[in-house]
């Protein structure tokens, strides 16, 4: 299926690339080159102001471009990212983490903002000599990654930010502290099916690729949780509902490419686009017939938007 996707370009500077997916590559297609990590690299514990998370690094022999760090959202872990980091370790070194609060990290209590989570990436960072490197966040994962690259600049080749958005309103911080209260007081099924309706478009006019794939897996991920990942999910929310990020200054000579589904009823696209303000280069899309799960139904898609942003397309 070719999905060639009208971009907006939000900058007059003559550098940036046109993002236009030609013909999607399948993921039973892809042949991995001889420069990519075949065993599976150690998951290696470390720790921040005595908090322990975890990292996984997939090296390669001469990559072709940055390494790429990539930062998930809500009910992800590092082996959420296997399908990606296996593609892109074909060209690059691939660092994946749970960052505290994530994963199998420890619990983050709520007070701890997302300033803590920047200094954990740095902390992350400096076990490697990276001179720069490309992040991919995703939803949680973005103001993280906001924050590192209007620090560090100058350490940051291109960045990423998918299902994003500059401010949660008020009625999103109400649906936010709902799921808490079913979380905490109701069935597992319940909270399955609210989280459902909350970042699945579930409207029948909209056609969504591998939709019932998506909500099967991010059903398989909440039933899966323990008592730690509750906590885990309440004290990230609150982090969230209690976020305040300062736009003080514009982010400058970082490529940057905001997209997100075409039918998030989450991060919805106008609300995406909000931060491209903040950026001196960049380029926002939205994926075609996808919502906020599209890391799950779009997995062909997102490499190739992806990759050609990252790099020439004559790479892949």
């Amino acid at each position: 299926m070719n999905q060639k996707k009208e971009t907006e370009t939000l900058t007059t500077d003559k550098k940036i690339l046109k993002i236009e997916p030609k013909v999607l590559i399948k993921t039973d297609e892809i042949a991995f080159k001889k420069h990519a990590t075949f065993d599976e690299p150690e998951t290696k514990p470390l720790y921040y102001r005595g908090f322990k998370y975890y990292y996984r690094y997939y090296p390669h022999q001469s990559p072709k471009l940055a390494p790429i760090l990539f930062l998930g959202g809500a009910f992800q872990n590092i082996q959420s990212w296997k399908k990606y980091s296996d593609y892109f370790n074909q060209y690059t070194d691939v660092l994946l983490t749970e960052l505290p609060g994530m994963g199998n990290a420890d619990v983050l209590p709520g007070k701890y903002g997302v300033d803590f989570l920047t200094d954990s990436i740095e902390n992350l960072l400096k076990n490697f000599q990276f001179k720069k490197i490309n992040i991919m966040a995703v939803s949680y994962g973005t103001p993280i990654a906001y924050l590192y690259t209007k620090r560090y600049p100058f350490k940051v080749s291109h960045l990423a930010l998918s299902g994003t958005m500059k401010s949660i309103p008020e009625e999103y911080k109400k649906t936010m502290r709902e799921s808490i209260s079913i979380l905490k007081s109701k069935s597992i099924e319940e909270f399955i099916i609210f989280m459902t309706k909350t970042l699945s478009n579930t409207n029948p006019r909209n056609y969504i690729i591998n939709q019932k794939f998506a909500q099967k897996i991010l059903a398989l991920s909440i039933r899966n949780m323990n008592t730690e990942a509750k906590k885990k999910y309440i004290e990230n929310t609150y982090r969230l509902i209690h976020l305040s990020m300062k736009y003080d200054k514009k982010i400058l000579g970082v490529p940057t490419l905001l997209f997100t589904g075409e039918f998030d009823p989450f991060t919805k696209p106008e609300y995406c686009k909000e931060i491209a303000e903040e950026f001196e280069t960049v380029i926002f899309t939205t994926i075609k017939n996808a919502d906020h799960l599209f890391p799950l139904e779009q997995f062909e898609y997102l490499i190739q938007l992806l990759s050609q942003f990252l790099f020439d397309e004559k790479t892949i």
